[in-house]
């Protein structure tokens, strides 16, 4: 019985795996569907999954529209920003730690 489960065992994990996956990735499907569907359609009582006409031009629009690329710009900038802050903070810190040797280390690696 053992080994059966232990031979059982990596299928199993790559199922969990599989089935973690697809809920992590559920609600992006579902955006991505509700942007290829026509705005009066969003609400549609009952709700489909797929859209009953798809509507591609959606990114177009909103791609053409200067508030948004002003937008966009502005999120990266920020995002690229924090990125470089944390990663100048973050690595010297973890050098330190990893390096010396300091009372409360095990408890401050904890709270980390």
């Amino acid at each position: 019985m053992t080994a059966m489960l232990s031979r059982g065992r990596p299928y199993l994990l790559s199922l969990v795996g599989f089935v973690v996956t697809l809920a992590f990735l559920g609600p992006y499907l579902v955006m991505l569907l509700d942007a290829l569907r026509p705005s009066g359609d969003v609400l549609e009582s009952p709700p489909t999954l797929l859209p009953r006409t798809w509507q591609f031009s959606t990114f177009g629009t909103v791609l053409s529209d200067p508030r948004f690329l002003s937008w966009l710009k502005t999120s990266l900038l920020v995002a690229g920003a924090s990125t470089v802050l944390v990663l100048v903070v973050a690595v010297p810190a973890a050098y330190f730690t990893a390096r010396v040797r300091f009372p409360g280390r095990r408890a401050f690696l904890l709270l980390v």
